[in-house]
């Protein structure tokens, strides 16, 4: 097998998709000298033993085998690095393919995390008029449940025929007959959005938990995490959901209840036979006299009712489709200077063409010339609902003539009523398309900046409210289409939850169409936001796009910053060693500029990101580096954090005096700055110092406090941990019942935030806890599943930890074999680590 190389191997810096990268991949396996697919799997599963992987959940040769093949739609990006670094192990080099990967998914993913969610039926226009018959058979099947996913009914048919419309009265119908639903969810899943494509059904899922009452940094991360939780939610409590434009039946078929009592309605243009348990509506054209009644309804009875003729023939003329018949009829209704016959002739003058696309032509041109401008507008830009801010922004006009003309398009039945207006996925696209043949690009660009810069403002103002003292960007000048009034810390929450994804897109496309700098610093401003939602994609992603941006302007200062918030998304993703790569870069880039305050931020993580990998002397190394760039700042509330990541390694290195002492003047000065959450950190880490040196008292005063403090500032991590040291401080009092109730506590916030670190912490300290209690059988699934946590994240110490208390475990349950295995193992971590590992 050849081992030398002549060349350099393979760069998957210019992939220009999924399909290239795996031709990049087959390439780096040749050059590697063609390894078989057995040992590529072998290695991978050597290397993931040795991290403390359990056996069980090795990768198999045919998984490998598939990320070799052309045609694949998605790659695990971790499996992905994993086979890259079996084929070339070089530092640094897996983390290029690792970018590479998530460069070729990022516009798909930008489009997949814009999504319509709702806690709410959308808003009507008028009552339903007609589909009596299919109403009847929708209230039939909704009482003859299917015992795994309740009632699914799938409504087919083309665009503009009332799919939506039949389904939302069909939901109307089921409450208003006792359907016990409790939750309402509606999403518009986009399946035939040709510019964004479907959404992210795990993007989906999390909204839903959400709206079902899970905190957002409860909400699991991952698609299989988010789909259990969805399932166990949905079981215990009867939901009613409407999923709208569906593309196909997985993406639906991932989204059903898992509770009998559900009914779930599911609305799509194609024909959906593989949906679990469906029954179907194939919806076609109204019937003619329900066509004219609709127009009669929309346009006013005496215009029809005079020219019945014509109204049949506009009917007809209309394909009965309901959209054409509702735009057609408002367009009557707003020009009482025309007759049916004028408007049915006008049609016919127009030839052959959609009859949704002739309505729309036609009722766009009886709209006044800058409500027409404003309706082209909306139809280019990145986000689907529209404030009259955002709508002024846009036009450039004031918000009240915005406000006017939203209120002419619904009356023109172009934009569905509610705050913000929507517009239908097929007027978009006819606005669209009228903007680029009718707008010159001058006139699109200054539409999307001052949209850009609305957003920007909107956005600053809100994070003013969330974190005053924050260092986010803030724009000068005025706001386009005025200032948009938050009110309050819960309204400025409430304004980012609801507009969250189109501040993606405006990010994506700012940087797409040559505004990267409205994109980056929107960016910035907005990652403490994410932060404290673990809103983890869209953080990622919206940084992602940034970075390429200013790496293309070649604004250092402002690469060195995303990297940073970069590291910091992949830390809580459990991805340490991506975001080591990353502060290192960032931390490189700020010097070189001078920005010492955010490089001192930079070489802070980084020493946190190298102590989640147990490499404990370079950690501390990089809290020493960071306390002088904090000390020659005179920044106190910085210097106090680096002072307390200091002592937390000296405590890990049983080093419990300088452990103290550090955690002492981080307090003192965390008080005197203000820095309530440094205080909290220090708080927690004096407790387990004092613990440690035998002063239960101290100890307990600490925690307690740590605990309060932490409650009232909301910071549920911090929480978590202070339970664990207070459950460690009663097992060593000896009070194991308090210990167990502590823990227990400590462990459902820990599973909730789902951060795999502090999981895997609570877990092992509450399976210490019951084996205090005389419970080793329980703490076993505990322990094994920290040691599963520490190996997926490198977590060192952690599977140390784990395997000492497992053999505590085997030994109090009389499996003295495995004890004696367990204790082996977690002694040679403490030697491999150099630090102790008993509790």
């Amino acid at each position: 097998m050849k081992q030398a190389h002549d060349t350099d191997p393979p760069d998957p810096a210019r992939a220009a998709g999924l399909d290239d990268l795996t031709a990049r991949l087959r390439l780096l396996k040749a050059w590697a000298g063609d390894p078989s697919l057995g040992v590529i799997t072998a290695r991978i599963n050597r290397a993931r033993a040795r991290a403390g992987l359990p056996a069980h959940e090795a990768t198999s040769k045919s998984t490998v085998a598939g990320y070799f093949s052309p045609g694949r739609k998605r790659l695990d990006e971790d499996l992905f690095t994993a086979i890259v670094t079996a084929l070339h192990p070089a530092r640094g080099y897996a983390a290029r393919w690792r970018a590479a990967l998530r460069a070729v998914r990022q516009e798909a993913t930008a489009a997949a995390l814009f999504v319509d969610v709702r806690g709410h039926l959308p808003d009507q226009a008028g009552a339903l008029l007609g589909r009596q018959a299919e109403l009847a058979r929708i209230a039939r099947w909704a009482a003859r449940p299917d015992p795994r996913h309740g009632a699914v009914v799938a409504v087919e048919g083309m665009a503009g025929v009332g799919k939506t419309s039949l389904a939302l009265a069909a939901a109307r119908q089921a409450l208003a007959a006792g359907h016990p639903a409790g939750h309402h969810l509606y999403v518009d899943l986009r399946g035939v959005d040709a510019e964004r494509g479907p959404v992210d059904v795990a993007v989906v899922l999390g909204e839903f938990l959400r709206l079902l009452g899970v905190a957002g940094d409860r909400v699991p991360a991952g698609a299989a995490a988010r789909s259990a939780a969805y399932q166990r939610i949905t079981r215990q409590q009867p939901v009613l959901v409407v999923l709208d434009n569906a593309a196909d039946e997985a993406s639906a078929a991932a989204l059903l209840p898992g509770g009998e009592h559900c009914l779930t309605l599911v609305t799509s243009r194609r024909q959906l036979r593989g949906l679990p348990q469906r029954r179907r509506i194939q919806l076609a054209g109204l019937d003619p006299a329900d066509a004219v009644a609709l127009l009669r309804a929309v346009a006013g009875p005496a215009r029809v009712d005079a020219e019945p003729v014509a109204a049949a023939q506009l009917a007809r003329l209309c394909g009965y489709l309901p959209l054409a018949l509702a735009v057609s009829g408002a367009r009557l209704r707003e020009h009482p200077e025309l007759s049916v016959a004028d408007h049915a002739e006008h049609r016919q003058e127009l030839g052959p063409c959609d009859e949704v696309e002739a309505a729309l032509a036609l009722s766009v041109r009886g709209l006044p010339p800058p409500v027409a401008g404003t309706l082209r507008l909306l139809g280019i830009a990145p986000v689907a609902g529209f404030t009259p801010a955002a709508a002024a922004a846009l036009s450039g006009v004031d918000p009240d003539t915005a406000r006017r003309h939203l209120a002419e398009l619904r009356q023109a039945n172009l934009l569905h009523d509610g705050d913000p207006g929507r517009l239908h996925d097929v007027v978009r696209a006819f606005a669209g398309g009228q903007a680029r043949r009718l707008d010159p690009p001058s006139r699109r660009r200054a539409a999307r900046r001052r949209l850009f810069e609305h957003y920007r403002h909107a956005a600053a103002a809100a994070m003013d409210l969330l974190v005053p003292q924050g260092s986010h960007p803030r724009p000068a000048g005025e706001p386009p289409g005025g200032d948009v009034v938050h009110g309050s810390r819960a309204g400025a929450l409430a304004w980012l939850d609801r507009e969250r994804p189109h501040l993606v897109a405006v990010v994506r496309q700012a940087v797409e169409t040559g505004e990267p700098e409205h994109g980056w610093q929107l960016a910035l401003c907005l990652w403490r936001y994410f932060f404290a939602g673990r809103y983890v994609e869209e953080w990622l992603l919206t940084h992602e796009i940034a970075l390429g941006a200013a790496r293309a302007a070649g604004e250092r200062g402002v690469v060195g910053q995303l990297l940073v918030g970069l590291g910091s998304a992949q830390a809580s993703a459990g991805r340490a060693e991506a975001a080591i790569e990353l502060y290192t870069a960032a931390a490189t880039a700020l010097r070189e500029v001078g920005d010492r305050l955010n490089e001192a931020r930079a070489v802070a993580n980084l020493g946190t990101a190298l102590l989640r990998l147990s490499r404990f002397a370079p950690a501390r190394a990089r809290y020493r580096e960071a306390i002088a760039l904090f000390r020659d700042l005179g920044d106190d509330a910085g210097l106090a954090l680096q002072l307390g990541n200091l002592g937390g390694v000296a405590g890990i290195c049983g080093e419990h005096r300088r452990a103290a002492a550090a955690f002492e003047e981080s307090l003192a000065l965390c008080r005197l700055a203000g820095a309530g959450y440094g205080e909290v950190r220090a708080l927690i880490g004096l407790g387990g110092a004092c613990r440690e040196l035998g002063d239960g008292t101290a100890a307990d005063r600490h925690l307690h406090a740590a605990l309060r403090l932490s409650e009232a500032q909301g910071l549920r991590n911090e929480q978590a941990e202070a339970l664990v040291e207070l459950a460690r401080l009663r097992v060593r009092e000896g009070d194991a019942a308090a210990a167990v109730r502590l823990s227990a506590r400590a462990l459902d916030i820990a599973r909730s935030l789902g951060d795999p670190n502090l999981l895997g912490t609570a877990s092992i300290w509450a399976a210490a806890a019951r084996c205090a209690a005389g419970r080793p059988d329980t703490a076993v699934a505990l322990l094994r599943d920290a040691v599963r946590l520490g190996a997926e994240t490198a977590n060192r110490l952690l599977v140390a930890y784990a395997y000492g208390e497992l053999g505590r475990a085997a030994a109090l349950a009389g499996d003295e074999a495995e004890a004696d295995r367990c204790r082996v193992l977690a002694g040679e971590l403490s030697v491999e680590l150099g630090v102790p590992v008993t509790g």
